[in-house]
C-alpha cells in the first residue's frame, strides 16, 4: 500500500473506513498515519529504486490494532522552543512492535491540531 507525494484522499484502506490521516514519519521512513476503528496504521511511501531493500521495507505497514483487549496508551509532545517535532510514543503494543513505537506528524501546517 505504498503512496505518492500526490495520493489523493484515502477513504478506506485494508477494507475498513478511514477516520482519518495524517502525513507522518515512523521509523525513518516518511508516509501517512492511518486511523481506522480497529487500527492505526503507518503507510510508508516508497522512496527508493523497485527492488531495493530500502522501498520494501518501506511497503510494509506498520500496525497497531486497536482493539482485543490491549489498551494503548498515547503520549504526546508540546511545541518547545528547542523543539519542534510533534511526537506521539505509542506504548503497550504488540511484543513484536518493541516496547514502544514513537511517530512524528511531519505537515507543518496541522502538526500540532492534536493540542
Amino acid at each position: 500500500h505504498p503512496l505518492s507525494p500526490t495520493s489523493q484522499p484515502m477513504d478506506s484502506y485494508d477494507g475498513e473506513s478511514v477516520l482519518a490521516a495524517w502525513p507522518a514519519r515512523c521509523r525513518k521512513v516518511q508516509g501517512k498515519l492511518v486511523l481506522t476503528a480497529t487500527r492505526l496504521s503507518h503507510i510508508g511511501e516508497a522512496t527508493a529504486a523497485p527492488g531495493d531493500s530500502a522501498t520494501q521495507a518501506a511497503r510494509a505497514p506498520i500496525e497497531i490494532q486497536l482493539s482485543g483487549g490491549k489498551d494503548v496508551k498515547f503520549e504526546f509532545s508540546k511545541p518547545k522552543p528547542d523543539q519542534d517535532k510533534a511526537l506521539v510514543q505509542l506504548s503497550n503494543i504488540e511484543a513484536s512492535l518493541g516496547a514502544r513505537l514513537i511517530v512524528e506528524f511531519t505537515c507543518p501546517a496541522n502538526k500540532w491540531v492534536h493540542l
